[in-house]
């Protein structure tokens, strides 16, 4: 008896295949993250799709928060995660509104986030169970780098000046969670003494 392979997910924006046999929404924005960032060209026709991309990524980070926060037995750890799917949620509510108000576009006046580059010394880390706070918010960090530098990119290749204020305001919502992150990593390390 002959079995058909699995079916393949092409993702709309970079026309890449994306295998799901180990679908995880999380799997699949870092493959389209990666894509883009080795090279790929990412195909956006609009604000509205830059918009659609976004929430989608916010959305897959609650995803992958909920599930962690489900997946872990520690209770202090069930509850970091649980706050960290709701900073995500937040995301995408903001990211919604200005789906449905885009001259909110226009008027959002950005400004300057600190870097503390505590991040750029880290290695990025694969979840396991029950493993030390510190690892967790250095995922969640590296999470945020790698969204900040896809949007930052993207910023820099559009010529569409509307597209250009979008990975903008993006670019500053991402380096905002990024410096939340650091500052809770500092913090952390703050208080185990180091």
């Amino acid at each position: 008896m002959h079995t058909l392979p699995k079916p393949r997910l092409l993702h709309k924006h970079t026309r890449q295949r994306v295998d799901n046999s180990s679908y995880h929404p999380e799997t699949i924005f870092f493959r389209v993250v990666n894509y883009y960032i080795r090279g790929g060209d990412m195909n956006f026709g609009s604000v509205d799709e830059i918009l659609e991309f976004a929430i989608d990524k916010e959305r897959e980070a609650v995803s992958f928060y909920t599930d962690l926060r489900d997946k872990e037995s520690t209770s202090s750890l069930k509850e970091t995660f649980r706050e960290l799917a709701q900073e995500e949620a937040k995301h995408v509510k903001m990211l919604t509104s200005l789906s449905k108000n885009k001259t909110a576009i226009d008027s959002y006046e950005p400004k300057i986030v600190a870097d503390l580059k505590i991040s750029d010394y880290l290695i990025e880390k694969e979840y396991e169970e029950s493993m030390p706070m510190e690892d967790i918010i250095t995922l969640a960090m590296k999470r945020e780098e790698m969204a900040v530098k896809l949007y930052r990119d993207m910023t820099d290749k559009t010529n569409n000046d509307e597209a250009k204020q979008l990975f903008t305001i993006l670019v500053q919502e991402e380096s905002e969670h990024k410096l939340t992150f650091e500052k809770m990593y500092d913090d952390y390390l703050e208080g185990q003494g180091n």
